[in-house]
């Protein structure tokens, strides 16, 4: 969901967005690596005043728990797995505040 935003932030490619963000990162044993974040967002200006699904003057994005675990099998396949939940704030409209939950998983086999 917002995961490809908060990590191009760096990069200076997501305009009108905001975080303050706080992550773990650890490794139980030589196969797993675990990381964690939480970020609160905000918009920079509302650009979308007047929109049905936005507010009128709020900035609050939400908030966006993200946990990634990564897994060695072998020197050349590896996996993870990706969950995001959001918690949308203020800066959307009153119909448009579901929590969002996202999960994917990915085999990678280089050779």
């Amino acid at each position: 969901m917002y995961q490809p935003y908060t990590t191009q932030l760096e990069d200076n490619l997501v305009s009108n967005l905001q975080r303050l963000a706080f992550g773990h990162k650890f490794k139980p044993n030589n196969q797993w690596e675990i990381l964690t974040d939480y970020h609160l967002l905000w918009a920079n200006e509302n650009t979308y005043a007047g929109n049905a699904k936005f507010s009128n003057d709020n900035l609050f994005r939400g908030q966006l728990v993200t946990c990634w675990a990564r897994y060695n099998f072998t020197k050349q396949l590896k996996g993870n797995l990706v969950f995001e939940y959001m918690l949308p704030g203020d800066y959307y409209g009153p119909n448009n505040r579901d929590n969002a939950l996202y999960f994917h998983w990915t085999v990678e086999y280089t050779f």
